[in-house]
């Protein structure tokens, strides 16, 4: 599902972005 991907990959970025 691409949608639940995108969601992974913004959860990922907002991890990221906290560091």
């Amino acid at each position: 599902n691409l949608c639940k991907l995108a969601d992974v990959y913004h959860v990922k970025i907002s991890v990221e972005g906290r560091k």
